[in-house]
């Protein structure tokens, strides 16, 4: 059962989805353009997959997939990301 937090965290993180193996090589980019990016953020993944009482590799933290990002930036929803980061 996922705590007070952590549904709060994962209603307002809209761009999540779980792990799944047809999703394998565009998870494992967009982690390494957010390790790049903010390299202390990416805890972030485990702390959410705590509190929803999931395992850290059942879910990944994923912005909204644009070109921008696959091309390795992370521009467009960078303010919108980290609003949300400290928001909780």
């Amino acid at each position: 059962m996922a705590s007070v937090i952590g549904e709060k965290r994962l209603a307002a993180f809209s761009f999540w989805i779980r792990y799944e193996n047809d999703h394998k090589d565009l998870a494992d980019r967009l982690q390494q353009v957010l390790s790049m990016r903010y390299p202390g953020n990416v805890h972030l993944v485990a702390d959410l997959a705590l509190d929803a009482n999931v395992s850290p590799d059942e879910v990944f933290f994923m912005m909204p997939i644009t070109e921008e990002i696959l091309a390795g930036g992370i521009r467009k929803d960078e303010q919108t990301w980290l609003e949300m980061y400290h928001m909780f």
